[in-house]
């Protein structure tokens, strides 16, 4: 059995069909395909739906998946052909397929801590820091690239919380974000 380039991170809640092409050299149908998949939240076993085609050439299995819990996975397929034979991928217990689900609505929480932080902490550390290494420069100046400091920490952080998420959707947001917030603080006076 081969893997088609199965992802390592998947959405909680969210159904996926997972695919794997079987193969045999002898031209053994198979019989029983099953998905193993171990959790946090236990072990589930999914029984798979075995397509046509030549087993020599490659037959199309798929297993569908309601949804996974969130967390770290350990998994594996199995699949009995006729002769009895059982193929595994992966090939050995010890590399087992291993993947990452990860909950959204925690990575929203996550975000708006992380502003109030960015927003609030972020910039008052950087303006303390400013104004007592140098007590002449002018504070509204301070002021604003200490802010300047906090949307580009806010903008960073979204991007790497939703990255996988909504790929290269999450650098748009967060670059016209960051640009928008930029515009705001440096053409206030």
């Amino acid at each position: 059995m081969t893997g088609n380039e199965l992802p390592g991170v998947y959405q909680a809640g969210k159904p996926y069909t997972l695919r794997l092409i079987f193969t045999d050299a002898d031209g053994d149908r198979p019989r029983k395909a099953t998905f193993v998949d171990e959790s946090p939240a236990g072990t589930q076993t999914i029984e798979g739906r075995i397509g046509s085609g030549d087993p020599r050439a490659g037959v199309p299995i798929e297993w569908n998946v309601r949804g996974f819990a969130g967390g770290g996975h350990r998994s594996y397929f199995e699949v009995t052909d006729s002769a009895g034979q059982v193929a595994r991928y992966p090939a050995t217990q010890a590399d087992p397929y291993t993947f990452v689900v990860e909950n959204v609505l925690t990575k929203w929480i996550i975000l708006g801590a992380g502003m109030l932080v960015g927003l609030m902490f972020v910039p008052f550390l950087a303006y303390v820091l400013t104004r007592s290494l140098n007590r002449s420069a002018d504070p509204s100046r301070a002021a604003r690239t200490s802010l300047l400091l906090g949307i580009l920490a806010c903008c960073a952080l979204f991007i790497y919380l939703f990255a996988s998420v909504y790929g290269a959707l999450a650098y748009v947001i967060g670059g016209l974000a960051a640009l928008a917030l930029l515009i705001v603080v440096l053409t206030r006076r």
